[in-house]
């Protein structure tokens, strides 16, 4: 799962696996959907590549430098996307990209998915396994 910290700004980058080579995913025209997770209605869409769009060629992954801020694209906050990238050609549409993606304005050094939430219980449990 990929994190956007909705607080910057500017552009942030995510990493992905595509189904493209790394000529492709810089030079096609892929379009890029995300869903709120769990509701099908609600969605915002983008083209790669454009001005606030690019996908990048990357060592292992791939990468998307996005800015949603410039392209006055609001995301909730604290809420997952299904980001889905599609490649059309003459003959088809081809899903190169699905996964998901958490949207936060908590910076990701101070994230954690169970702040707050969870509680250790103590236990008096002081079985061994032995081998």
């Amino acid at each position: 799962m990929n994190y956007i910290n909705k607080a910057i700004n500017g552009q942030v980058s995510i990493f992905i696996n595509t189904r493209l080579n790394d000529v492709d995913i810089v030079n096609l025209p892929i379009e890029w959907t995300m869903t709120k997770d769990g509701d099908d209605d609600s969605s915002v869409s983008f083209t790669t590549p454009s001005t606030n769009f690019n996908g990048v060629s990357s060592t292992y992954y791939h990468k998307l430098d996005l800015n949603f801020y410039a392209a006055s694209i609001v995301l909730d906050n604290n809420t997952h996307y299904v980001l889905e990238g599609y490649y059309t050609t003459e003959i088809k549409t081809t899903l190169i990209y699905s996964g998901k993606v958490f949207v936060t304005d908590t910076p990701y050094e101070d994230y954690s998915v169970n702040k707050d939430k969870y509680t250790e219980k103590t236990s008096t449990n002081n079985y061994l396994i032995l081998e």
